[in-house]
């Protein structure tokens, strides 16, 4: 009798299994965080600069002068965002502040011109300057303009500038917008 229970226990979980892996669950936004070691350095020509340092609390600019670091969104939505800002998602990006007043800027670019033929989507965040040894961080809604399904899923980037003595410590991404449709 044990061993006929074991067999009824055993089919009922292979069942189950096969039940969840035809028709899998899906997702109605996708949350994340990553860190600023996403980010790489640049200057207004595109050149790598030296002078940003990289730790476990993220990019520090210990310089005098702002510095610009780009840093890949990881979007994994498989439909077509909304025309409305702040519909298809939002990012937020956390900084700190040295021993001087300061704050981060940043764009964000939706798409590619060398991509696509559609428009690109851009949104700029630039906060004032926040107290020295402060922790804030700015938000940028997510849009994108085109109807063209073939591109759904675009590059995105933000270009983020450090004011000197502060530290891009990371991001959250709420994508608002489906991430696993059938």
């Amino acid at each position: 009798m044990k061993n006929l229970h074991t067999v009824y226990i055993a089919s009922a979980l292979s069942l189950l299994v096969g039940a969840m892996a035809a028709d899998p669950a899906h997702a109605a936004s996708d949350r994340k965080s990553f860190s600023a070691a996403r980010c790489q350095s640049m200057v207004a020509n595109g050149t790598a600069d030296g002078e940003l340092q990289t730790n476990h609390n993220g990019i520090y600019n210990p310089g005098t002068s702002a510095e610009w670091v780009m840093c890949e969104l990881p979007i994994d939505s498989e439909t077509q965002w909304a025309a409305t800002p702040g519909s298809s998602g939002t990012v937020n990006v956390y900084y700190e502040t040295g021993s001087v007043s300061g704050r981060v800027l940043c764009n964000m670019f939706v798409g590619s011109n060398a991509m696509q033929a559609t428009p690109l989507y851009s949104y700029s965040a630039s906060p004032s300057r926040s107290d020295p040894y402060t922790r804030s961080y700015l938000s940028l809604s997510l849009s994108y303009p085109s109807t063209d399904p073939g591109f759904t899923l675009v590059p995105v980037n933000l270009e983020c500038m450090l004011t000197p003595k502060t530290t891009l410590a990371g991001f959250y991404f709420n994508e608002t917008v489906p991430t696993d449709t059938p």
